[in-house]
């Protein structure tokens, strides 16, 4: 039984916030501000480094209120047309590569 009961403590020890970024809900209200720095936010936010391919990403507005951590950073780095790839302890920001289907995709519109 004692085994047990130490079973469910640990569950539930590792589902709460403090363990896992699932439930991190993040607030951002910014006016035209350096992506790099809204970036830096998120990452401290998440506990994670991050690599930036430039400082000088370029300038962003953002207000969001109580998202998620990861969808707040895909929607900033989407607004910038930047990818990203999330480790254990990094957040990796690279610039989208242009792809022929893309540039004939934007040709047609």
């Amino acid at each position: 039984m004692n085994v047990l009961k130490c079973l469910v403590f640990i569950t539930v020890l590792l589902s709460s916030p403090a363990w896992s970024d699932k439930g991190s809900d993040i607030s951002l209200n910014f006016t035209d501000t350096q992506t790099s720095k809204i970036l830096k936010i998120i990452a401290d936010f998440s506990g994670k480094g991050l690599v930036l391919p430039d400082p000088k990403l370029g300038v962003t507005s953002v207000y969001l209120k109580n998202v998620p951590w990861r969808e707040a950073l895909h929607a900033v780095t989407s607004s910038e047309n930047l990818n990203f790839e999330i480790t254990d302890k990094l957040i990796i920001i690279s610039k989208k590569r242009c792809t022929k289907a893309s540039i004939l995709s934007k040709e047609k519109t």
